[in-house]
């Protein structure tokens, strides 16, 4: 492990801490506290562990003490973990999860809860009356902007201009959240415009690059009906000979039966390459927007783009 890596798990540890200690036992709620556990205990690569302490890192970066932060990144981290309670609600998968245990009646509660903590966290926070607004607002226009887009997905959907929907969809969904989550993380620290549209850029690029990423792992989830990245692609290269059989099994209602005859085609296509290579493209352009930070900052954040 790196050191880049033990200074991020380290900020994940102690996010966790204050979440446990402060803030859920005086909400005294076990499926939240579950919640939490859960998300602490399942394995995460690398890049995961960045993105749930990336306001902490940004505020870091820029000189501030880590347990000044602490509370915020638990917001951010609580809001994400709620995210993930309802794509499961949404779509009908985590049974194993623990706020599916009671089922729905359980789920949507946990949710609301977990969101409700988020703000909570927030109260906590050292900082005068103007900053604590500014963080209100980002955190709810990126989670509004996210849920919308998320009512309007199409991820069966290989009609004409896919890709351009797809892009939409990650852009609100994923890639505004991460601008937000760094934003915030610069503003709790300044209030200089255009360092903080630097960081919101940085963010941003970094949440495309996450969420493209992901798709890149995710290809199996054609069986359930839901097109990545790389299917969408391979979609669209309709002068591929492989085109017509790749279309043929997407269509199947029995696609759950042929994952490995569609995994076999998307990397005879090159689908995947692509997309990763476009992911790597994203992730650069979130280094290439730090050069209009101090260099101090800069050499911080690039290793957590970049391992």
């Amino acid at each position: 492990m790196t050191g880049i890596q033990t200074q991020a798990l380290s900020a994940l540890q102690e996010t966790y801490r204050f979440i446990d200690t402060r803030l859920l036992p005086a909400l005294d709620w076990p499926a939240l506290s579950a919640a939490v556990a859960f998300r602490r205990n399942t394995p995460r690569p690398n890049t995961a562990v960045f993105s749930d302490t990336l306001p902490l890192v940004v505020y870091q970066a820029l000189g501030g003490e880590l347990v000044n932060a602490l509370p915020l990144n638990a917001c951010w981290l609580l809001h994400l973990l709620a995210a993930r309670v309802f794509d499961d609600i949404q779509d009908e998968e985590g049974r194993d999860h623990p706020w599916h245990q009671g089922g729905l009646r359980q789920a949507l509660p946990t949710g609301i809860g977990l969101q409700a903590a988020a703000n909570l966290s927030l109260a906590h926070l050292q900082c005068d009356v103007e900053t604590l607004a500014a963080l209100l607002e980002v955190f709810g226009q990126a989670t509004a902007v996210a849920a919308r887009a998320q009512s309007l997905e199409t991820g069966s959907d290989l009609a004409d201009g896919a890709l351009d929907r797809y892009f939409a969809h990650i852009g609100a969904t994923t890639a505004e959240v991460f601008g937000a989550g760094a934003w915030a993380g610069g503003r709790l620290y300044h209030n200089e415009a255009e360092h903080l549209e630097a960081l919101y850029t940085f963010g941003y690029n970094f949440g495309l690059y996450v969420a493209i990423l992901d798709d890149c792992l995710d290809v199996a989830d054609v069986a359930h009906g839901r097109f990545r990245l790389p299917v969408l692609y391979a979609a669209s290269l309709q002068e591929h000979p492989a085109h017509p059989e790749l279309l043929a099994l997407l269509s199947q209602p029995t696609r759950a039966q042929h994952v490995d005859q569609v995994q076999r085609l998307l990397s005879e296509m090159g689908a995947v390459i692509w997309s990763a290579n476009l992911a790597t493209a994203f992730r650069q352009k979130a280094v290439d927007t730090l050069q209009a930070l101090p260099q101090s900052v800069q050499e911080a954040l690039i290793p957590y783009v970049s391992t």
